[in-house]
């Protein structure tokens, strides 16, 4: 290794100490990583996709009120057969409520998006949350389930959203005297249009690593 690369190291480790001690704890900034998978079904045929998607969220904590945010966006490509691969870009923005320390009750905009050569296919949703938290060792680790369903929504002029639902659980692992943590968790949905009869299910495992929060 060179000088330079050596020097470049030891910047970027300071900086990042300098970073992590000024972030309060009332902030959190985090980069994901997620697999996902599509899978939909009409009256005339189905397909099944899969590939992943990286994005950014943040979260501003002021107790007991929560405001989060995030966007991802990936690829997609056939499982197998002839299914048109897709660009996936979606992104979301919630405010929240913890009535007691282990419950987060939260609602807003979840917009999905699969952009081909021929357009995009929208998806919004307005959605409520609800997500229990339960420490599994003090404050290092907790696991956390949320289920969530769209009370109003949209799909675009061709079709109309009937219905949609999903839910996610997870660990969360958070480094002693740090303002560090992971989260390594599952999710899926399933959402039904109603006009062409179409059923989509989206299911992904996500990798999630941050700084600051509780």
């Amino acid at each position: 290794m060179t000088a330079k690369a050596i020097a470049l190291a030891a910047a970027c480790a300071l900086a990042a100490s300098g970073l992590a001690a000024q972030v309060p704890r009332s902030v959190a900034l985090a980069g994901t990583g997620t697999t996902m998978r599509l899978r939909s079904a009409t009256t005339t045929g189905s397909e099944a996709l899969s590939g992943m998607a990286f994005g950014v969220e943040g979260a501003l904590l002021l107790r007991p009120v929560t405001i989060s945010a995030g966007y991802w966006e990936g690829s997609l490509k056939p499982d197998s057969g002839n299914p048109t691969p897709r660009d996936l870009v979606e992104g979301w923005a919630f405010l929240g409520v913890r009535p007691v320390s282990w419950l987060l009750v939260r609602g807003g905009a979840h917009l999905r998006g699969y952009v081909t050569a021929a357009g995009t296919a929208r998806r919004i949703y307005w959605e409520t949350r609800a997500r229990a938290d339960a420490p599994l060792v003090g404050r290092t680790a907790e696991a956390y389930f949320e289920l969530w369903r769209a009370w109003s929504g949209g799909a675009g002029a061709a079709d109309r959203l009937r219905s949609a639902r999903g839910g996610e659980g997870g660990l969360v692992v958070r480094r002693p005297q740090t303002p560090f943590w992971a989260r390594l968790a599952y999710r899926i949905d399933r959402t039904t249009l109603r006009n062409d009869a179409r059923v989509e299910i989206v299911d992904g495992v996500s990798l999630t690593v941050g700084i600051g929060g509780r």
